[in-house]
C-alpha cells in the first residue's frame, strides 16, 4: 500500500534543526485490525491539534499487519507531551498485548531536509540494527543484546535489574552484585530459548515478557517501559553474558 502523502500543519525554518521519528508498530492478530483502526484515526485527529509537530505521514503493509509513522517535530519536549496525552497514552495501554515488538528510531535533521523520505527511514532502520526493549540502547551501542520472543535486553539492563532484586530473589550465580567483572567481553547477541515457553502462550499483564510467568512466592518479575523481565529469566541472562563467547548462544 503506497504511503499517505505528507500532512505539514507548519514550514519548518530551513536552518532549523528539527527531530524525525519513525515508529514501527507490527500488529499481532487480523482481528484486532479494525480496532487498531479506529484508534489510529482517534491518533490523527489528535495530530492536528498537538503543538511542535511540523507533518507526518503514515504507510501500511496490511498483508503483513505491520505500520508505520514518519513524523517531523520542533522539539523533544513537544513529541514527549504528545506521547503522554490522551487518547495517544491510553490507545497505547489499550494496543500494548496486541502489537509484536514496536521500534522507534529518531535523528536529527535540518529543516531544508524536510520532509525525509520513507527511502531514507527504512534505510536508517536497518542501519540502526536492534534496540533493548528495556532502555531504547541500539546494539551497537552495548555489548550484548540477549533475545526472546520478541523483546531484547542488553547486558547493562541485566545488571541493573539484578541488583535491583531482593537479595532472596536474586540468581545465585550472580552472587549478591554482580556490579563487577560480568559484562564488557561480548559482542553481537544472545537468543534467549527458553523451554518454559511450551507451556505458555502468551505475556499478559504482570507476566515475564521472556518465560511469560506470573511472580510467585519465589520468582519476582521487575517492570520497565512495557516489558517485564522475572528473576529466573535474569538469573539465565546472567549465565549467558558468563558463558557465551560467540555472537548467537542458544540457551
Amino acid at each position: 500500500m503506497p504511503a499517505k502523502p505528507w500532512v505539514t500543519f507548519r514550514r519548518p525554518d530551513p536552518e532549523g534543526e528539527y527531530i524525525a521519528l519513525l515508529s514501527e508498530l507490527p500488529l499481532k492478530r487480523f482481528r484486532d485490525l479494525g480496532e487498531f483502526l479506529l484508534y489510529t484515526w482517534q491518533v490523527q485527529n489528535q495530530l492536528r491539534s498537538v503543538p511542535g509537530l511540523v507533518g507526518y505521514s503514515l504507510k501500511a503493509r496490511v498483508l503483513t499487519k505491520r505500520f508505520w509513522t514518519l513524523s517531523v517535530w520542533e522539539a523533544e519536549a513537544d513529541l514527549r507531551q504528545f506521547v503522554g496525552q490522551v487518547p495517544h497514552s491510553r490507545v497505547m495501554t489499550a494496543l500494548g498485548n496486541k502489537m509484536e515488538q514496536t521500534h522507534f528510531l529518531r535523528w536529527s535533521i535540518r529543516g531544508s531536509q524536510y520532509h525525509p523520505s520513507w527511502q531514507e527511514a527504512f534505510e536508517r532502520r536497518r542501519a540502526a540494527g536492534l534496540l533493548c526493549s528495556f532502555c531504547r540502547a541500539n546494539q551497537a551501542a552495548v555489548e550484548k543484546l540477549i533475545a526472546g520472543p520478541h523483546v531484547y535486553i542488553c547486558n547493562r539492563c541485566v545488571h541493573r535489574l539484578v541488583d535491583k532484586l531482593p537479595e532472596s530473589a536474586r540468581p545465585r550465580s550472580a552472587g549478591p552484585s554482580i556490579s563487577q567483572g560480568v559484562f564488557g567481553q561480548f559482542k553481537g547477541y544472545s537468543w534467549f530459548l527458553s523451554f518454559r515457553l511450551r507451556k505458555s502462550r502468551s505475556a499478559g499483564p504482570g507476566t515475564c515478557s521472556f518465560c511469560f510467568r506470573r511472580s510467585n512466592g519465589g520468582t519476582v518479575v521487575l517492570a520497565e517501559r512495557e516489558h517485564r523481565v522475572c528473576s529466573d529469566c535474569l538469573g539465565t541472562c546472567v549465565e549467558i553474558l558468563r558463558s557465551s563467547s560467540c555472537c548467537v548462544s542458544d540457551m
